[in-house]
């Protein structure tokens, strides 16, 4: 069933009409067909490679010190072949359009033409209505950056040959920072509102048109509306934390990593106790199992809902150790930002998987390419193992899609195992 705008294919029809215009004298190709159809994300995908490059040379040539142009490059490369994005790549679906114009979205913000970056967040969300969060955090981001500025504060949160500040520390910064500047007669709070005001109206834009388009519609889905009925399904987030940390396995795995999370356990046993009640409490009161998710066993959330979640009632509480050291292992790896960007990148981090009543890995693929983007991954040997382990992974799906298909009981049509 069809629940998305249909941006992908208008850009299909974008892409294809004019070749046909220009064929048909010959009659030699026909281009409406699944194969050129697909191409079109095959476009996206080159597309893809090029924007997450752009992003990386932005975010780290000049301040991760082991930074460099090959790096960069290989950095790209491994999240353009990213498992569950590479495998859509190749059948029609949003995720390689929907991923390219957030993408390109962001880094036009980055670049400061937010005007054009809201113009193509509106294509984002035309592939996938979803998106309007990514285009509130590439909004609230360049607001956050924007008041940084305009204070003198640094925009990373290190200080003292390279120390970490603490939130709080670095929230203090910015406040003496921004009290300072406003009171300098020639800045003030008019000034700095006018600031904000030229950055912010072009997301704020788009986020009115979104707002009257969920009202016009009667919600943010299209067509089966009452199977994606949003829900309070904190457990999401843990998932997805879950996933971002796995998939980084190289960056968020090591002996060094589990000794220093041992001694946070020991140093932090309250706040842990805290937040490892709060996720008890929340898998308890708030997991839902989407009737999808039960009912179709060509996806792989399917086998690990049944083989895992549902083999004993405790299961899912068993996991929770999973969620703390997936939650501090991503945030370690997000450290040196500021607390602004990290607290923006969190609620829409919440705010892109909680309302998700089916838990469906394409809806993590924005969350975790946004969350390595803004990571300093670049050990050599590390982007070499995430490398070969996504080629492994990329092989182990392509076959098992196309070497192992199964019948449905009732059913003609073979069926096919996927993401």
């Amino acid at each position: 069933m069809i629940t998305t705008l249909p941006g992908l294919y208008l850009v299909s029809v974008g892409l294809l009409k004019p070749l046909t215009v220009l064929l048909r004298p010959s009659n030699s190709v026909e281009l409406c067909t699944p194969f050129w159809l697909r191409m079109t994300n095959v476009i996206f995908a080159v597309g893809n490679l090029y924007v997450l490059y752009c992003l990386i040379w932005k975010l780290h040539s000049q301040t991760s010190k082991n930074f460099s142009t090959l790096k960069g490059l290989m950095k790209a490369l491994n999240l353009a072949m990213f498992p569950v994005l590479y495998f859509f790549t190749f059948l029609y679906y949003t995720d390689a359009g929907s991923t390219f114009f957030t993408l390109l979205m962001y880094l036009l913000s980055l670049y400061g033409n937010h005007t054009l970056a809201a113009i193509i967040g509106g294509a984002a969300v035309m592939m996938r209505q979803t998106n309007i969060v990514w285009a509130a955090f590439a909004g609230g981001t360049a607001v956050a950056s924007c008041i940084i500025d305009y204070s003198h504060c640094p925009d990373v949160a290190e200080k003292d040959h390279g120390r970490h500040l603490t939130d709080w520390e670095y929230y203090d910064l910015l406040k003496s920072s921004l009290i300072k500047a406003v009171n300098n007669p020639k800045k003030g709070y008019a000034r700095l509102l006018v600031q904000v005001a030229a950055v912010a109206w072009p997301y704020a834009a788009l986020g009115l048109g979104f707002c009257a388009f969920v009202i016009l519609n009667g919600g943010i889905v299209v067509g089966d509306i009452s199977s994606h009925v949003a829900c309070l399904h904190l457990p999401q987030f843990f998932y997805c934390c879950s996933f971002l940390a796995l998939f980084a396995f190289p960056f968020t795995f090591s002996y060094h990593k589990a000794v220093t999370f041992i001694r946070f356990l020991r140093d932090n046993v309250i706040t842990v106790v805290v937040i490892g009640g709060a996720m008890v409490t929340a898998v308890y009161y708030f997991t839902y199992t989407h009737p999808y998710l039960l009912a179709d066993n060509r996806h792989y959330p399917f086998y690990i809902w049944r083989k895992i979640y549902q083999r004993h009632e405790l299961a899912r509480y068993g996991l929770v150790p999973v969620y703390v050291y997936s939650l501090w292992s991503c945030h370690m790896q997000l450290r040196y930002r500021n607390p602004l960007w990290k607290l923006t990148f969190l609620l829409c981090l919440v705010l892109a998987s909680v309302p998700q009543h089916l838990v469906e890995f394409r809806y993590f693929i924005l969350p975790y390419l946004f969350f390595r983007i803004h990571t300093r991954s670049f050990g050599a040997w590390k982007l070499l193992m995430e490398f070969v382990a996504y080629c492994v992974v990329n092989a182990a799906t392509l076959r098992l899609f196309l070497e192992k298909p199964f019948v449905w009981e009732g059913v003609s049509e073979q069926q096919r195992f996927m993401w």
